[in-house]
């Protein structure tokens, strides 16, 4: 089963329309939740995993979509550039939106 992991307002995003993305950057995640590390950031998003992500909230429409953590995207030296969070209902994955948090 999904949980509902970090409810957070679509507001704290930029939506990029052409990318399907939503993006922020991780210190105003961090600022948001009173934490250090994104990472504190998360919650479990599956009852019988260890998944984690977030729960976004439309600020327009009022509707809910778990997201989890699939990746960290990483340059050629190794230092992390983003997390990529995708839905974590496999026919919300169908619609190709994303989450990008940069690590700042």
């Amino acid at each position: 089963m999904v949980l509902q992991p970090t409810p957070i307002s679509s507001s704290r995003f930029t939506w990029i329309a052409s990318e399907k993305t939503f993006a922020t950057e991780a210190s105003d995640i961090e600022a948001l939740f009173g934490m250090r590390n994104f990472y504190g950031c998360l919650g479990r998003v599956y009852d019988d995993a260890c998944g984690v992500g977030l729960t976004i909230i439309s600020e327009r429409t009022g509707r809910t979509m778990v997201f989890a953590l699939e990746k960290e995207e990483r340059n050629g030296e190794g230092e992390l550039l983003y997390w990529e969070l995708l839905p974590a209902n496999l026919r919300e994955r169908k619609t190709g939106i994303k989450i990008h948090v940069f690590n700042d």
